[in-house]
């Protein structure tokens, strides 16, 4: 789990051994870390659910999943050269 920001937009980035996949949400002014059990998330305000869709808060709060794949370093570089 990493808690970041792209450009100004705070997102947590969750990833998953098991399917060897990482998805990025918004994550508002908040500071996740893993929880007791899988597909559990923890911040200050409670115990957030994973899901495909968005995290879910302990008052059903949502946050959305935002849209991305990845991409191989050189990918990039073939479609955008010199940056």
């Amino acid at each position: 789990m990493v808690n970041d920001s792209v450009g100004d937009l705070p997102v947590v980035l969750i990833g998953d051994a098991k399917s060897e996949t990482v998805r990025a949400y918004e994550r508002g002014n908040r500071t996740f870390s893993a929880g007791g059990s899988a597909g559990e998330i923890l911040s200050g305000d409670g115990s957030w659910t994973i899901t495909e869709e968005a995290l879910i808060g302990p008052k059903s709060e949502r946050l959305q999943r935002l849209a991305g794949h990845n991409l191989f370093w050189f990918a990039w570089q073939n479609q955008f050269p010199g940056k």
